[in-house]
């Protein structure tokens, strides 16, 4: 039952080209990152370049992934009720609650797909030009050997790297989902939440000195920066973004099972 909801999502988001650009955009990107990088990469710099490391500079385009998933969570919703073909959906026998998280899962699934194109684009892309050994390698970007401190293999560091990007990438779809709840207009919607995500991390630079700024989304939302960068705001640990941004993920699904399932149709 679940899965032919999400089938019908999934056959719904593809029938449009925007699905398609999306996709073809973010290749795109990769493949302009990959020839600069090619182009103006001192020689001494690029012979430590392998199929890995690039794949794991690209995981930087991870805010487009989170950009087109957004237009997708912000439409997927508020366009039913545009289109009016939301008194169709609920007269269907499936609970409300049924229909948004097939709607969720959707979109996450979507959101997986750019983040999984992302790596092996990157990935592919990266073995052509620079080649595809140094699977073996270390990431030492940030951990120097003289540090004392080992640092990771290279492809487990980018397993983990594209991982914690998977996470960020599931509340800021539950908050897309959310506002287009709640504004029922796609235009909005989708506008609202692009807006919201470029304008946070300027946000917690004005206010990271204010103790309670760790707790605002956007403090948590990088969890790479716990392995090899600083986090955004001082004291904020790795387990506590965890758990802020797991309850930021049930405060926005709530909100937004409220909005589709207890809100009036008209």
């Amino acid at each position: 039952m679940m899965l032919n909801l999400i089938r019908n999502e999934w056959m719904k988001m593809f029938s449009r080209p925007r699905s398609w650009i999306l996709l073809g955009l973010l290749v795109f990107f990769v493949l302009l990152q990959a020839l600069v990088t090619k182009g103006f990469t001192p020689k001494q710099i690029e012979d430590t370049f392998s199929a890995w490391t690039f794949a794991l500079e690209a995981s930087e385009q991870s805010p487009l992934v989170l950009i087109f998933t957004l237009i997708i969570a912000g439409d997927i919703i508020a366009s039913e009720y545009e289109l009016g073909t939301v008194k169709m959906l609920l007269v269907r026998p499936f609970y409300r609650s049924t229909i948004l998280a097939s709607k969720l899962i959707a979109t996450l699934l979507f959101g997986t797909v750019l983040l999984a194109l992302l790596f092996s684009s990157s990935y592919l892309l990266g073995g052509i030009l620079f080649g595809f050994d140094g699977s073996d390698q270390f990431y030492n970007r940030y951990f120097p050997y003289g540090s004392g401190y080992r640092p990771p293999d290279l492809t487990k560091f980018v397993a983990l790297n594209y991982g914690l990007r998977w996470l960020t990438l599931v509340v800021y779809t539950s908050f897309g989902l959310m506002l287009s709840a709640w504004i029922r207009n796609s235009t909005i919607a989708i506008t609202a939440a692009i807006l919201v995500l470029l304008s946070g991390h300027t946000l917690i630079q004005i206010l990271y000195e204010y103790g309670w700024a760790k707790y605002m989304l956007f403090a948590n939302t990088d969890l790479t920066a716990y392995f090899g960068g600083i986090p955004p705001v001082p004291g904020v640990t790795f387990a506590f973004s965890l758990m802020m941004l797991g309850l930021y993920f049930v405060l926005f699904y709530g909100l937004t099972w409220v909005a589709f399932s207890k809100r009036d149709v008209a």
